[in-house]
C-alpha cells in the first residue's frame, strides 16, 4: 500500500502568499483545495507552473514539514533533523563549483535530499544514473563538503555515460571530504555485481534510451538483496506525466508490502522523489 504526501493547506496558502507578495499571481487568486488535477480554470496541485513555483517560494517549510511528518510516522527519530544554516552553505559551495547542464532537481528537492541524507545518515549509499552529480551531490552533501555533519563509509556513483562521469568527478573534485565518493563510468546492472559489500541507501536517477524509466524496476530488482534491511531506496522523477507508463511497474513493486515495507511519495514538485523502505 502507497502513502503519499502532499503539502498540507497550512504550506500551501503560505506559498500563495509569498508568490502574491512576489508578483507572480493576482492579489485575488486562491487555491481551490478540492479542484481535480486537470482543472485549469484555478490553479490546481498539479499544475506545473504551480508546482514548479512552490518548490522555490516554500521549500523550506515543506521540507520542515516533511521532517516533522517523518517523525510522527516513526520513520526517522525525535533527534533527527539536519543544519539549514550548513545546508544554505553546501547549496553555495555546489552552486559555485559545479559545472551542470539543465537538470531536473528542483530547489525543493535539494533540500529535500539532502534533508533526508542527513537525518538518515547513511553508511553506504549507491547512487545509480548520477550524470554530472546534481542529484547524487544532494544525497551525500551532509557527508562531504566544508560543513561534513557526519562520516560515512563509502559512496558509489554509477552512469553509463563516461564523458557524463568525468564532468561529475570533476564537479566532486572541487569539494573536500569526497575521499569516500568513488564515480564509475558503468552500466548500472553489471556494476551491482562487482560492487562489494551491500547498501543502506540507494538512489535512482536513470533514463536509458532504450527502456527510459523502466530499467528502474530492473535496477531495484537488481540491487533488491543488497540493500539492508530497513535500507532506503530513493527514486527520482515519479510523477512526471511522460514517465507514467515506465514508472508504472516499479511503484507497484516499491508499493508492495512483500517487498518493502513502506513506500511513499513526496509529491512536492514537479517531477516528484518516491521513498521505499525495505
Amino acid at each position: 500500500m502507497a502513502v503519499t504526501y502532499r503539502c498540507d493547506k497550512e504550506v500551501i496558502e503560505l506559498a500563495m502568499e509569498k508568490l502574491k507578495s512576489d508578483g507572480l499571481v493576482s492579489e485575488e487568486a486562491s487555491f481551490n483545495h478540492d479542484a481535480p488535477q486537470n482543472l485549469r480554470k484555478e490553479v490546481a496541485y498539479r499544475d506545473f507552473d504551480f508546482l514548479s513555483r512552490l518548490s522555490r517560494a516554500a521549500e523550506v517549510e515543506i521540507v520542515a514539514s516533511i521532517l516533522a511528518w517523518l517523525k510522527e510516522k516513526g520513520i526517522l527519530n525525535k533527534e533527527a533533523g539536519y543544519d539549514e544554516f550548513e545546508f544554505e552553505e553546501f547549496r553555495s559551495e555546489v552552486k559555485g563549483k559545479f559545472i551542470m547542464p539543465g537538470s531536473s532537481v528542483s530547489p525543493v528537492m535539494e533540500r529535500l535530499m539532502y534533508m533526508l541524507s542527513a537525518a538518515r545518515k547513511p553508511l553506504r549509499t549507491l547512487g545509480i544514473g548520477t550524470y554530472y552529480g546534481n542529484g547524487l551531490v544532494w544525497c551525500v552533501g551532509a557527508s562531504c563538503g566544508k560543513g561534513i555533519t557526519y562520516t560515512a563509509e563509502k559512496v558509489y556513483g554509477v552512469d553509463i555515460d563516461p564523458e557524463a562521469t568525468r564532468r561529475a568527478k570533476e564537479n566532486f573534485e572541487k569539494l573536500v571530504n569526497t575521499e569516500h565518493i568513488e564515480l564509475l563510468a558503468e552500466d548500472g546492472m553489471q556494476a551491482v555485481d562487482r560492487l562489494d559489500g551491500t547498501f543502506d541507501y540507494v538512489f535512482l536517477d536513470v533514463d536509458s534510451k532504450e527502456l527510459g524509466k523502466s530499467l528502474y524496476l530492473d535496477l531495484v530488482k537488481k540491487v533488491y538483496d543488497r540493500v539492508e534491511e530497513g535500507g532506503w531506496v530513493l527514486a527520482h522523477d515519479i510523477v512526471v506525466p511522460p514517465f507514467a507508463p515506465q514508472i508504472k511497474p516499479y511503484l507497484e513493486f516499491v508499493r508492495d508490502k512483500a517487498n518493502f515495507s513502506e513506500s511513499i511519495l513526496f509529491d512536492v514538485d514537479a517531477f516528484g522523489l518516491e521513498l521505499s523502505i525495505k
